[in-house]
């Protein structure tokens, strides 16, 4: 999954409201049964809201393409 970054939300044309929708995604996403990865840029609210599973960092080679954080729960 790959949704707006957290205060980033204005750049997309269909957007989240802001800090209840991620949190509302952090919920949802927690009752699948199956392998999910997430792909953000940092923020200390997804650390806390994720603290239970698995980070990763990508850093990007480009000047589209920046450093992100990895969640996933596998």
């Amino acid at each position: 999954l790959d949704p707006p970054y957290i205060d980033k939300e204005k750049y997309y044309e269909v957007t989240f409201e802001g800090i209840p929708d991620h949190f509302e995604l952090s919920e949802k996403i927690k009752e699948i049964n199956g392998k999910w990865m997430l792909s953000y840029q940092e923020h200390p609210l997804l650390r806390e809201w994720y603290k239970d599973y698995h980070f990763d960092k990508y850093d990007g080679k480009s000047k589209y393409y920046q450093s992100e954080i990895i969640i996933r729960n596998y």
